[in-house]
Formats: structure tokens, sequence, C-alpha cells
């Protein structure tokens, strides 16, 4: 009987870290993920693609994250811009065609503003194929909600873009933590 309790407390303690380590390895959460105000730059020929990105993940979530446009950085949450190329200061590699910074309270570990800046050019100055881009804002977008780099080639979150990539299962599980969602 004792051995069996021990076994029970050690398989408890080791669900409760594995579930800690991925909840610590968020980069944050929305407290109201179906309503983030959402300012993308306009006028910008890829604002549009922009918006298809947001929708997607919308989608993929079943809209549990609904992202609403408005027009003023004044008034939003998620602020998206569009730049020649990523500065490599703010960069950690000097391969980034896309950026996110999230600033989140400290005391709850909720995001209260996101902004990224996706580039139209790579830091050698080529000119980024709309797929490239693509792919970088769904990556970005992810960021933006919480999610941290995936080790898994096919998700989303791997940190080198290949343009075949899409929001994978694991990208949704690792949401699906973080905010404490049902299957």
């Amino acid at each position: 009987m004792k051995k069996f309790l021990l076994l029970i407390l050690i398989i408890v303690y080791i669900s409760c870290f594995a579930v800690f380590s991925r909840v610590q390895a968020a980069l944050g959460k929305w407290e109201k993920p179906q309503y983030i105000k959402t300012y993308i730059q306009p006028n910008h020929p890829r604002t549009v693609m922009m918006k298809h990105a947001f929708a997607r993940w919308s989608k993929v979530t079943n809209d549990k994250i609904i992202f609403r446009y408005v027009d003023s950085t004044q008034t939003s949450q998620l602020d998206v811009f569009f730049v020649n190329k990523i500065d490599k200061d703010f960069s950690e590699s000097d391969k980034s065609i896309g950026l996110t910074q999230n600033k989140t309270d400290i005391k709850s570990g909720n995001i209260y503003h996101s902004t990224i800046w996706i580039a139209d050019n790579s830091q050698g100055n080529r000119v980024l194929s709309n797929d490239e881009v693509f792919t970088t804002m769904l990556h970005e977008i992810g960021h933006a909600l919480g999610l941290n780099h995936s080790n898994t080639k096919d998700s989303i979150m791997y940190p080198q873009a290949d343009v075949r990539l899409e929001i994978s299962k694991e990208d949704l599980n690792n949401l699906r933590t973080i905010y404490g969602w049902k299957n």
C-alpha cells in the first residue's frame, strides 16, 4: 500500500511539474482572448494578408481567440507594423524577418499589450515572398498569443521559417494548456 501511494505521489508530482513547465514556457496570456483590440498599419500591401493570418488563428481555435480591428494605437492592445527589415539590435537572430514584443503584468501573467513587426526584406535585403511573410505572420501571432518557440519542426512556432508550415496540433494543445481550454 505504501509503495502504491508513493507511486501515485510521484506520478502526480511529475504531472504537475510537466504542466507547470509548459505554462512557465509561455510568454503570458490574454485575459479576454475573444476580444483582442488589434491595430494593423493601414495602406500597406500586406495589410490584408495580416488580417488573413489573424483569421486563421481565430478559425483554428474555433473563435476562442478573436481579433477586433481598431483604427488607432491609442485604443489597441495588439499593434502590427510593417518594416523594411528587422533591426539586428532588437532580434535574437541575424535572420529574423518578424519580431514580437509582449508586455505582461508580472502579478497576473496576463499580456496587456503586444507589438508585432513584420519585415518586407531579409536582413540581407532580399525581398521576401508572400509565403515567407505569411508563415512569419502566423509565427509572430503565436508569440503575441503567448506561445514560445517549439522544438518540433512541423510547428508554426519552430524558430526557423519554412513556407510549408501551418498551425499544428501541438501549437493548439499548447494554447489549450496556457488558456485552460477543454478539447
